[in-house]
C-alpha cells in the first residue's frame, strides 16, 4: 500500500492511499488515518505515537541524518492535528 497525504477543500489535510493494483485512492477518515500513522510508528520506531510526538516535541531527533523514519512520520503529524514545526499542540 502506498500512502501520502493531500489537501482536500473541504477536509483539510487527509491521508490517502492507493492499492498498487488498481491505483485507486481512498479517502481515510481521520480514525483511519490516526491508526494508520499509529502503525507506521510502531513499525518503523517500535515506540507509540504519543511516545513519538514526546520525544519528537523535545527535540530527541537530531535531523534526518540521525533517523530519517523520525523525519519521515514527523511530516506527517498534520494529518493527526500536530504540527510538527511547532509547540506540538494536539488538536
Amino acid at each position: 500500500m502506498v500512502a501520502g497525504t493531500c489537501r482536500s477543500a473541504d477536509a483539510g489535510d487527509v491521508l490517502m492511499t492507493a492499492a498498487p493494483r488498481t491505483h485507486r485512492l481512498q479517502e481515510l477518515t481521520p480514525d483511519q488515518s490516526r491508526l494508520l500513522l499509529e502503525e507506521r510508528v510502531q513499525r518503523r520506531l517500535g515506540i507509540e505515537l504519543q511516545e513519538f510526538i514526546r520525544r519528537w516535541q523535545a527535540g530527541l531527533y537530531d535531523g534526518p541524518d540521525d533517523n530519517p523514519d523520525a523525519l519521515e512520520i514527523a511530516v506527517l503529524l498534520p494529518i493527526v492535528g500536530v504540527d510538527p514545526w511547532r509547540d506540538g499542540t494536539i488538536t
